[in-house]
């Protein structure tokens, strides 16, 4: 049984190609990978745009990479300045809580002549009268 079919109008070239089928800058390329590779070898040619993209994805590979050890470096760095931080605030809030204590106030005040009373404070009573 025979197919049914019809025939499509062929395409018009675009006003800028030329009558081969190749742009200009093809048509150069071709040039230029052929005294590049030898005449025989036109596979370059033919494959550019896959090597233009796959260079384009080994440089965006590369940018992401050297981005990515620059940002565990500075990880890094701002986990040791953290620890440092850490490390002297622990060292002041013992110094605070140690001066907090009588004992070490007793310490200070001694130099002023000052010491702890011995009898205990005086109770004031007042009486208001009877109601």
């Amino acid at each position: 049984m025979a197919k049914n079919t019809f025939e499509r109008p062929p395409k018009k070239q675009p006003g800028g190609r030329r009558r081969g089928g190749q742009s200009q800058f093809s048509a150069s390329l071709d040039r230029f990978t052929q005294w590049l590779v030898g005449e025989d070898n036109s596979w370059a040619s033919n494959n550019f745009w896959r090597i233009v993209w796959v260079s384009l994805l080994i440089g965006v590979y590369i940018y992401c990479n050297l981005r990515a050890e620059s940002l565990v470096r500075r990880l890094q760095s701002a986990r040791l300045l953290l620890d440092e931080k850490r490390s002297q605030a622990t060292v002041l809030r013992a110094d605070f809580d140690k001066s907090g204590r009588q004992s070490e106030i007793m310490k200070r005040v001694s130099e002023l002549g000052l010491t702890s009373g011995v009898t205990p404070p005086h109770k004031i009573i007042i009486d208001r009268g009877e109601p």
